[in-house]
């Protein structure tokens, strides 16, 4: 869970943390420069302040891996008119790249959008309170993720499109295209609505000073051509169930599509086509999106969790088996369940051992320090202990300096304080070095050759910071940095003192 430190540390200031000395020196609560993502903070902090901040933490964490399955399950049953394992085995898609690598607030609103379409699906109600309750869903979700809103309507639109393809032709019949133009005209009124709800609420009281409000940059990390190789045709398939060892997750991938497979060649699959197309979409545009807007990190993979999201509704596979086996086959699901659950488990305990080592390192160093964070780049990632990377994308220990918040009330610049998305504020003279949006940590290299673009802290450190905190020391080679003395080594963690 890449980002699950920050997102802690971050609840535990808003719940009452960032009142008192030292932290109410660095950091501050302004909930007004927030537009979205704040619902998960505001949950968080609720929880927190009647409970504690790491029980608010595991709360919204398991509300991140559960709502995603269990939207898809009802959805699934509504749809097909019958429960099944095949609802049980798409357990598999609880803990997805995005949620691992610790987009909280992102698969909440995954998860949201499928009950959403559930209750759309569900109730039945006059024209005027459906607009009514759909644009309040829509306005939900845009405040809980933006992404989350961009998946509900996705949804609605699969879920409009005809169940079976035969009707498509239906949209072409005399006069038929003027049903479908009302009703897709009442499809995206919620979302107008409350896009128009959220922007007046921007143009009254702002995103805060810092935010920008320019049109973001689009990034391809890579060449154009190489985006419609076999290679990253098989990431964009595989990539969503990703986790930490691509063996292990190739056998869960071929385990969930197995009776999707087994039912299409029988032909006995069930098949919704509108969400199937949206599905495929998804999917497409994924292969060929870029993979940062502005800030916004990982979007292809993002766009391929939607398509993964979408299976489990978009497919039903009816396996004509013996009374017995078919009445195994919920058993084998959970089992299949418990086999993911326990690989992903085996693999965070043995990571305990570095958030151990932080500790420790950081018990050597005074109350209330200015923390700068770096890490050791190694130059083969196949040799880093089991779990140092997720999906080989991003590396675990990216937000462990997070901890010196909450253990030692230092000051780290690595904290979620995004103006506009997160209603903590990091407050002057410490906001002009605050790597707001997270972002990977620099490196000892990076100070040696003065690199001050490669982190938004590097620029003038020696005098913005009190000690050094380097993560993953155990892997390749330490360069001695100058003006520096190491006060405490803890393997995975080493604790430098910068000489003044």
């Amino acid at each position: 869970m890449v980002d699950y430190p920050d997102h802690l540390t971050r609840f535990w200031l808003l719940s009452g943390g960032d009142r008192h000395a030292p932290l109410s020196g660095f950091y501050a609560t302004d909930w007004l420069r927030t537009a979205s993502n704040i619902l998960m903070d505001v949950a968080a902090v609720a929880i927190a302040r009647m409970t504690s901040a790491s029980i608010a933490g595991h709360v919204i964490l398991i509300l991140s891996a559960l709502l995603p399955p269990l939207g898809a399950a009802l959805v699934s049953r509504n749809l097909y008119g019958r429960w099944s394992f095949w609802q049980i085995l798409c357990g598999l898609i609880a803990w997805p790249l995005t949620l691992l690598t610790g987009f909280m607030s992102l698969s909440l609103a995954y998860g949201a959008a499928m009950i959403c379409l559930w209750l759309d699906l569900e109730l039945v109600q006059s024209l005027r309170w459906r607009i009514c309750r759909q644009t309040v869903q829509a306005l939900t979700l845009l405040l809980i993720h933006p992404f989350g809103a961009l998946f509900y309507a996705v949804l609605r639109l699969g879920a409009f499109l005809s169940a079976d393809v035969r009707d498509f032709s239906a949209l072409y019949r005399h006069g038929a295209w003027k049903t479908s133009a009302l009703n897709l005209g009442l499809l995206i009124a919620p979302f107008v609505i409350a896009l128009g709800l959220l922007g007046s609420r921007i143009l009254l009281f702002g995103q805060g000073d810092s935010a920008d409000l320019t049109w973001p940059k689009f990034y391809w990390y890579d060449p154009w051509p190489s985006q419609l190789s076999p290679d990253h045709i098989f990431e964009a398939f595989v990539g969503p169930l990703r986790s930490y060892a691509l063996s292990v997750d190739l056998l869960f991938v071929a385990l969930l599509w197995l009776p999707v497979l087994i039912a299409g060649f029988a032909r006995r699959l069930s098949v919704h086509m509108g969400l199937a197309v949206t599905g495929l979409a998804l999917f497409a545009f994924g292969v060929v999106c870029p993979q940062g807007v502005g800030d916004t990190s990982m979007v292809d993979v993002r766009l391929w969790t939607m398509s993964l999201f979408i299976l489990p509704i978009a497919v039903f596979p009816r396996l004509d088996l013996n009374p017995r086996l078919r009445a195994a086959l919920p058993a084998l699901a959970l089992l299949v369940l418990a086999g993911r659950s326990t690989w992903l488990l085996v693999v965070w305990r043995a990571r305990q051992s570095d958030a151990q080592a932080v500790q420790i390192a950081l018990d050597a160093a005074p109350i209330g320090v200015r923390l700068m964070p770096l890490a050791i780049a190694p130059d083969n990632d196949d040799a880093a202990p089991l779990g140092r990377w997720v999906g080989d994308v991003s590396p675990t220990w990216t937000h462990l300096d997070a901890l010196a918040v909450m253990r030692r009330q230092d000051y780290t610049p690595t904290i979620f304080a995004e103006a506009g998305k997160q209603p903590l504020k990091v407050l002057a003279p410490f906001s002009a070095n605050n790597e707001a949006s997270g972002g990977l940590l620099a490196t000892p290299d990076d100070l040696l050759h003065d690199h001050v673009l490669a982190a938004a802290y590097l620029p003038h450190w020696r005098q913005n910071f009190d000690f050094i905190l380097l993560l993953n020391a155990d892997q390749g080679k330490v360069p001695a940095i100058p003006g520096t003395r190491l006060v405490r080594d803890a393997g995975f963690a080493r604790l430098y003192k910068i000489n003044p």
